[in-house]
């Protein structure tokens, strides 16, 4: 009897099990591959750069391109290792590579490492992380933190079915035609002017809204495990700005696929009352309706977005002007010193005043033209008509001459001059004006440096047409100094006779004679407008003058010898300086008194 044959092998016994090992290979088999397919699922700021494994070791290398990281891109070492018998093995290790202080500390998951978690998961998670990390010039530590949000429970599966529900390429049609609505599904790629953002303030109005309130409550509710789950629910989302025809959009990416995003908030444009920007850095909005309050978001491309506003709101009739923060300073500091000069000229007209604060609200005018004109303002003509105003009053006037006569009904009594002694004064005085002339035009030298970054946009006064009262100030102090002068402004009492404008004439002969015919106008230019000031009348023309001039020097032949004659012209060469130095201040003091301020030391500033 034949021995029976063994039985054969079944096909489950001839099978080899497979090994941890095998496991490991054949999911990394899988996933890998992913990462360098084309196109890519990783975002474009992270790069797969290199990519090593061995039996039971995988290591990645990533790099990602921040924003605010101009010079090299940040790197982020991925290392797998399979220390772990039992699936889903150990989860992978992320170190920053970029800081040599971090290379030997880890970088944790905030997601579950759970089977379902891929190794584009993760690297997506600490990616993001590390970006928010550097963009925030913020510590390591606040990498455990980033990304904490306001999830309520069961969120998630009604995102996953709002977001497969309301996905419909074709609604951004709908965006051009006005019809937007929050939750509706965009394709990211198909959205033209899309930019990466962070809101970091909202609207008063939004932050009261029920549904707010409601999930304020719940995570409050939740407690400290739950919102630490939820922080890695919403790691993978990120804001996008997008300007469309009608409306300014925030955008957020589906958690479950980048590709996708669904309408946040939507703000017409049409409502859009202001604009401001930092280069690279911010940019915030303030509506109509919210004229105190502001939507702020971080955004690197902040100058291509108020570009992009920009063309919208020409396209449909907004005009709008162009600002920037130095000449809104500058501004700000003229419509202050027009109030401090209003205040000034109500003690002046109330009480006894003196020499020393009618100069003083002189000094004011001119910080106030000066300011004005360095902003390009048009206010500053409105400084100078107020100040040529002010100077014709005739307590102003009386003051200006040094005299303290006592005041009878409307007029003032005539005073006679108060001799060399004056006059000492007088020089004095100028001279002090000229060194408070000098000192403002430092500082509006120091002013006029070139604006910073920070810009402004200001659209005013909505669609085309409409009130354009946003841009004035809610009193103009200047409109009410200019209503006020103009009520009480009074025609000087008296008139000065032909006799004292012959003696200033008489002044001037002295230096005269030793300058050429050009400066010879000049003088005389000046001298016609503050005679007219003084005395109220017209001198004689410039023909006339030269004419009396060559009759005085035929006098001197006549009376003197010629040997005193020379000796005469010597003693005017040697004084020449000194009487021509005399000349120039009175020639500036007549045009800052007779005209604009601030025509020399704009000049000057200019060159």
């Amino acid at each position: 009897m034949s021995a029976t044959p063994p039985p054969a092998p079944s096909d489950a016994s001839t099978r080899r099990k497979s090994t941890p090992s095998d496991i490991f290979k054949s999911r990394l088999s899988r996933e890998i591959p992913l990462l360098k397919a084309n196109p890519s699922p990783l975002p474009a700021f992270i790069t797969l750069s290199q990519h090593q494994q061995d039996d039971n070791t995988c290591s990645l290398t990533f790099e990602l391109s921040i924003e605010t990281v101009a010079k090299r891109p940040t790197v982020v070492y991925l290392d797998t290792k399979l220390t772990s018998s039992t699936y889903p093995f150990s989860p992978p290790t992320f170190i920053l590579q970029s800081n040599p202080h971090l290379q030997s500390s880890p970088i944790p998951l905030s997601l579950s490492w759970t089977p379902s978690l891929t190794v584009l998961d993760c690297v997506l998670d600490v990616s993001v992380r590390v970006r928010e990390c550097v963009k925030n010039d913020e510590g390591w530590n606040s990498l455990v933190d980033v990304g904490k949000s306001d999830t309520t429970p069961g969120s998630e599966k009604k995102e996953r079915r709002r977001s497969t529900k309301s996905f419909k390429p074709a609604n951004f049609a709908g965006l051009i035609g006005g019809s937007v609505k929050e939750g509706d599904g965009l394709v990211v790629d198909s959205l033209p002017n899309l930019h990466a953002c962070t809101n970091i303030r909202r609207l008063e109005k939004e932050k009261f809204k029920p549904e707010a309130r409601r999930r304020s409550t719940l995570n409050a509710l939740m407690g400290a495990v739950s919102a630490v789950g939820a922080a890695g629910k919403s790691v993978l989302e990120e804001t996008y700005l997008s300007i469309t025809p009608t409306h300014v959009l925030e955008l957020k990416s589906s958690k479950f696929n980048l590709q996708q995003c669904a309408i946040a908030r939507a703000y017409p444009v049409s409502t859009l009352a202001k604009l401001k920007f930092r280069r690279g850095e911010s940019i915030s909005f303030t509506f109509k309706d919210f004229p105190s309050d502001q939507l702020v978001y971080m955004c690197a491309t902040s100058e291509e977005v108020v570009k992009q506003v920009q063309e919208v709101m020409k396209g449909i009739g907004v005009k709008g002007k162009h600002s920037s923060a130095q000449e809104v300073k500058l501004i700000d500091s003229a419509v202050a010193l027009v109030t401090t000069i209003q205040v000034k000229e109500e003690i002046l007209m109330t009480e006894s005043g003196s020499p020393a604060l009618v100069e003083e609200i002189m000094d004011l005018y001119r910080q106030a033209a000066e300011k004005f004109a360095l902003a390009g303002d048009d206010r500053h003509i409105k400084v100078l008509d107020l100040m040529k105003a002010f100077l014709q009053q005739s307590k102003v006037t009386r003051i200006l001459d040094g005299k303290q006569a006592a005041r009878k009904g409307a007029d003032f009594s005539d005073e006679e001059s108060d001799g060399e002694e004056d006059m000492n004064e007088r020089k004095r005085k100028e001279k002090e004006e000229e060194e408070n002339a000098r000192r403002v035009l430092e500082e509006a030298r120091r002013q006029a440096e070139p604006p910073g970054e920070v810009l402004e946009k200001s659209f005013d006064g909505g669609l085309l047409g409409a009130d354009d009262s946003d841009d004035e100030l809610p009193v103009d102090p200047m409109a009410l100094a200019e209503r006020k002068l103009k009520a009480t402004k009074k025609k000087p009492a008296h008139r000065r006779g032909s006799e004292e404008v012959k003696k200033i004439l008489d002044e001037c002969e002295g230096f005269v004679q030793e300058l050429k015919s050009d400066d010879i106008f000049d003088i005389v230019a000046g001298l016609e407008d503050s005679a007219k000031v003084i005395a109220g009348g017209d001198l004689p023309s410039e023909e006339d003058f030269l004419n009396d001039f060559e009759k005085v020097k035929a006098q001197f032949k006549e009376e003197f010898t010629d040997d005193e004659h020379t000796a005469w012209l010597d003693k005017m060469r040697q004084d020449h300086q000194a009487k021509l130095e005399d000349g120039n201040n009175m020639r500036l003091r007549v045009q800052r008194t007779t005209s604009s301020p601030i025509v020399e030391d704009r000049k000057t500033l200019d060159e």
